[in-house]
């Protein structure tokens, strides 16, 4: 699942939101915001994670920027939606090594409560236009929130 997660960020996040969507996107780029447990991950053959892999998965959201964590990994990035699209877009441009160009991931994304899921391409391929029936062909992913840590005073 490892490539997966590459996969996956090899974009969430990216460039400044442009101008005239700027405000229609705060409210959803203040959703974005905090931790996420991976709750449903499907790779590009339609294969589910496993819940050893899901319990490990977690997405960091700060402003524009994120961390992927696995049980083996660590991705970081930057992104951007458009929230006046329909479905809503999201690109994501991961951190490359020094002297490697940055992948980019066109996807889509929508909230259901405390859910989020997103459905993304690989590198080079068109945007997904829905969510498909079927998840082969594509990295989808449901995270659902994680509680804010207590303020523990000692």
């Amino acid at each position: 699942m490892n490539c997966l997660a590459l996969l996956f960020l090899t974009g969430s996040f990216t460039f400044p939101i442009d101008t005239p969507n700027r405000e229609a996107a705060k409210p959803d780029l203040q959703r974005f915001q905090g931790a996420w447990q991976a709750a449903t991950i499907y790779d590009l053959e339609g294969r589910a994670a496993s819940a050893d892999e899901l319990k490990q998965t977690r997405l960091f959201v700060d402003g524009n920027k994120f961390t992927l964590k696995g049980k083996d990994y660590t991705i970081t990035g930057k992104f951007s939606i458009d929230a006046l699209k329909s479905p809503k877009s999201i690109d994501v441009v991961l951190d490359g090594e020094e002297g490697q160009q940055p992948a980019k991931l066109l996807g889509i994304y929508r909230f259901d409560g405390e859910s989020r899921w997103s459905c993304f391409a690989l590198p080079g391929d068109e945007r997904p236009k829905a969510f498909p029936a079927s998840s082969k062909g594509y990295i989808q992913y449901e995270w659902k929130r994680l509680p804010k840590e207590p303020i523990r005073i000692k």
